[in-house]
């Protein structure tokens, strides 16, 4: 990749199938060249099919090139045209401390999918105790925020049988009196 950077490539340009060398590297999870080419000016928030670099190391569970895209630019709120943003795929992954380093970077936990799904209402629905944890120590998280269907995370966190999770959603101020739009 040097070799190109240095006859003058533009590190910013799509190959023939629209994928950007950037989304190459962090899908390939090469942390050197990653670095590379955003030390060469790569846009770290450029799209390919509705994704980013990010979230693709996101998907990845790629830690080490999460916080170098991060720490240079790449959008933490970047909401893809499905309503997914990087945050809701850290919460499959369990990685506490990228979705951390989301959060301190200003990652709005509240964002929601196109089915009304926000992180802390998918690690409930997970039972990804240490990142719903997390998630409750945020000061803008909104416990109560429903999906489509109007449910709840607390409701996600029972409808799996998580009762830790139910308890530690209660003890934060979740309401018990919402009802989902089948009047449970």
């Amino acid at each position: 990749m040097k070799l190109f950077i240095d006859y003058g490539i533009d590190v910013n340009r799509p190959n023939s199938i629209g994928i950007y060398p950037i989304a190459l590297a962090c899908e390939s999870g090469n942390i050197e060249q990653v670095r590379l080419l955003l030390n060469h000016g790569a846009n770290p928030n450029v799209q390919s099919d509705g994704s980013t670099p990010l979230i693709q190391s996101c998907i990845n569970n790629n830690s080490e090139v999460v916080k170098l895209l991060i720490e240079h630019g790449a959008d933490v709120n970047f909401v893809n045209s499905e309503g997914l943003h990087p945050l809701l795929f850290l919460v499959n992954e369990s990685e506490k401390n990228v979705t951390k380093l989301f959060l301190s970077y200003g990652a709005n936990p509240n964002i929601q999918d196109t089915e009304g799904n926000s992180a802390l209402s998918m690690a409930c629905a997970r039972g990804n105790r240490r990142i719903v944890e997390l998630l409750l120590q945020s000061p803008n998280i909104n416990i109560d925020l429903p999906t489509k269907g109007n449910y709840t995370p607390l409701m996600a966190a029972c409808n799996i049988q998580e009762y830790m999770i139910a308890v530690k959603l209660i003890e934060a101020g979740a309401s018990l009196y919402f009802k989902n739009d089948y009047g449970q």
